[in-house]
């Protein structure tokens, strides 16, 4: 499934960001594998116990790679239309950190 994700960010017009992603949503499968890989620890409630956050976002920004299939936003009159624009881009980093916890959560579909 394939959605169209607006990055909160965009909704502060103060921000100077505008534009959208679109994602490609793992299943839920998929994303017990990331959080495991990135070594965090899932309740019997299917809820995040513990583990080490920096490592975990680390690894699930690598992974959103593979779920951007498209990027399509404007930074304060900058372009950024790709996973490594947004990569090396301050405000372009805090977008795929976004998605980054939004892989681990899953996908609300108010959210997209």
């Amino acid at each position: 499934m394939e959605i169209v994700y607006t990055p909160e960010v965009c909704n502060d017009p103060e921000s100077g960001i505008t534009g959208h992603l679109k994602i490609k949503v793992p299943s839920l499968i998929a994303r017990y594998d990331y959080m495991e890989k990135a070594g965090m620890d899932i309740g019997m409630d299917g809820n995040v116990k513990g583990g080490n956050l920096i490592k975990a976002i680390k690894y699930l920004v690598g992974v959103s790679k593979d779920h951007l299939t498209e990027v399509k936003l404007s930074v304060k009159g900058r372009d950024l239309s790709s996973y490594d624009d947004l990569l090396y881009d301050a405000d372009g980093q805090n977008i795929l950190q976004d998605i980054a916890m939004k892989l681990m959560s899953g996908f609300a579909p108010g959210n997209a």
